[in-house]
């Protein structure tokens, strides 16, 4: 029984560390992803009227 009880404990540790770990990449992905949508949304609000103005003829 001892053998079971300490594959149970290893087991348990390692899920909890890889569960853990996962969710905190995919969580810092998604932190990622909104930054550089917003960066992109700032750049072409400024690039846009930018271009216009400098084509308007």
């Amino acid at each position: 029984m001892m053998r079971v009880v300490q594959q149970s404990l290893l087991g348990s540790i390692l899920s909890n560390m890889l569960l853990l770990l996962g969710s905190a990449f995919f969580y810092g992905g998604l932190a990622v992803a909104s930054v550089n949508s917003g960066l992109l949304m700032a750049v072409m609000g400024l690039l846009f009227p930018a271009v216009l103005h400098a084509t308007h003829t």
